[in-house]
């Protein structure tokens, strides 16, 4: 019998389930925002966003994208669906509902995302 730990590569079975709770316009939201679980590749392209654009002094047209950027490449990346947004047209599977989600919930979702699910070290991630 085994008795080595081995370390989980994944950790839900594929989705991750993010709830953001909102104050606005004098209303509490409850905004969900269902992930598939990051890969390797996507941490790397989200570290490799951020590196471009520290090296390019962030300029998003030498291919750098700071770290707002680079949340909301991570963001389009591994969003499945989302659940408590009046969006305009909520059958659409092409993604187009993409653009309505406000910044700063892509950005406390990908904050949380990662928290749950680790993160490499930059200097992994460059390798």
């Amino acid at each position: 019998m085994n008795k080595n730990k081995l370390f989980p590569l994944s950790l839900s079975g594929g989705e991750v389930e993010i709830t953001l709770k909102v104050r606005a316009h004098g209303e509490s939201y409850k905004l969900v925002h269902v992930f598939r679980e990051p890969t390797a590749v996507d941490k790397k392209v989200f570290y490799g966003c951020m590196s471009r654009a520290e090296l390019t002094g962030g300029s998003p047209t030498e291919g750098g994208t700071g770290y707002l950027g680079a949340i909301e490449t991570l963001y389009d990346r591994c969003i499945l669906r989302v659940e408590g947004y009046d969006l305009p047209d909520p059958g659409d599977r092409g993604g187009a509902w993409k653009e309505v989600i406000p910044i700063e919930h892509k950005y406390w979702a990908v904050e949380e995302l990662l928290r749950q699910e680790g993160t490499l070290a930059e200097e992994t991630a460059k390798n």
